[in-house]
């Protein structure tokens, strides 16, 4: 025998280094090296999840209080006119208690509307036969019946739990992303 691999098996065969011996060739070793190598990509998708979650229920809430602004304005042509009204439904919809509008507004939503004239609620359209052609205004003449539909939009903003950046196409951070919905109702009359 040689005398490096004398001195190596004198080496490992030692009182001392049996134990260290035992546990590397054991199967407790090979899943404790296993789980070091992978908790970090379940870390990552565990994080990616939840920052899903967060935007998919962000994203739920804001279409829901556009509809409720549309709802409320869509009662009658008065409240159709009703830019506070509209605002205060957008901002009780994200509410989990009694409304008080509009001191209340965890969200942050903010509230416009698109109408065709900037800033108006209102888009009219003139019905013939089923098919209803967009006007310019709510004062133009129609041959037949008119309608009146409110046109809402509630934008809030989603701020992620960790600022992400991408090694792979440069540094990509994302502070914040603006969710916004539209919802459009026709108003009664």
């Amino acid at each position: 025998m040689k005398p490096a691999l004398r001195l190596q098996s004198k080496f490992l065969s030692s009182r001392k280094l049996r134990p260290l011996r035992a546990l590397l060739s054991s199967e407790r070793a090979q899943s404790l090296v296993e789980l070091s190598l992978l908790a970090p990509i379940l870390l990552i998708l565990v994080i990616g999840v939840v920052e899903m979650g967060r935007y998919a229920s962000l994203s739920i809430q804001v279409g829901n209080a556009a509809r409720a602004g549309a709802q409320f304005g869509a009662e009658s042509l008065a409240y159709a006119a009703d830019t506070t009204g509209i605002q205060c439904a957008v901002q009780n919809e994200s509410l989990n208690t009694a409304p008080a509008c509009p001191s209340s507004n965890p969200l942050g939503l903010t509230v416009s509307f698109p109408g065709p004239p900037s800033g108006t609620t209102t888009v009219c359209g003139c019905d013939n036969g089923g098919t209803i052609s967009a006007m310019a205004t709510c004062t133009s003449a129609c041959s037949n019946h008119m309608v009146v539909s409110v046109k809402v939009t509630a934008s809030g903003t989603f701020n992620p739990l960790f600022s992400y950046a991408s090694p792979l196409f440069g540094y990509l951070t994302i502070h914040s992303i603006t969710v916004s919905s539209t919802a459009t109702e026709r108003v009664a009359q």
